[in-house]
């Protein structure tokens, strides 16, 4: 067995500098707000406030097909409803109230959402797979999925072939294939 000699004071001296200088650079990168060389981090966070804004803004006013629609009677109507599924539970937030969600199918179209007892419908997830059923700016099914990153930006997460967009409080999936719009999935904050 080797017996283990003691750092010379020089070496010693050199390892602590070295801690000390990588602790002060790994505090200053994850406690200094982030800068480019011109000093433009609001910049950026603007950029990034007004992208997820332009996310949420499309879930809400992506769906043409449901300008003016409120009540499950008038999204009922959309077109020849071929399913309509009710599941009630109770409500986490007050005590005794049971609420209603319903699951509405149409050709190329399922929604989900909750039944106000005034029987208003707000939908929770809208399932889009046909061209039949508009959507803002184009971005119907089988329309180029080029046009997403257009509209919307580059995806802020892609898995597989699902172009992902992330708001503050909604979300939207693009499923592509062969270069075209597959499949929309619309999905809203619900509390």
């Amino acid at each position: 067995m080797l017996a283990s000699r003691p750092l010379s004071l020089r070496v010693r001296r050199n390892l602590m500098r070295l801690r000390t200088i990588l602790t002060l650079f790994v505090f200053a990168t994850t406690a200094a707000p982030p800068l480019d060389a011109f000093g433009q981090g609001s910049v950026r966070q603007e950029a990034l406030h007004d992208r997820l804004r332009r996310v949420d803004e499309f879930v809400w006013d992506g769906p043409l097909f449901m300008k003016g629609r409120r009540t499950l009677q008038q999204v009922r109507n959309l077109s020849r409803l071929l399913g309509e599924k009710v599941q009630k539970s109770p409500n986490p937030h007050v005590g005794g109230q049971i609420d209603e969600f319903r699951t509405l199918t149409f050709e190329g179209l399922e929604l989900y959402g909750r039944v106000t007892p005034a029987q208003e419908f707000s939908p929770i997830t809208a399932v889009i797979t046909t061209p039949r059923w508009r959507i803002r700016n184009g971005l119907d099914v089988g329309s180029s999925a080029a046009r997403v990153a257009s509209v919307l930006g580059q995806p802020m997460q892609t898995t597989g072939a699902i172009l992902e967009y992330q708001g503050e409080s909604e979300r939207v999936n693009f499923h592509v294939g062969n270069g075209i719009i597959k499949k929309i999935e619309f999905f809203y904050y619900a509390d």
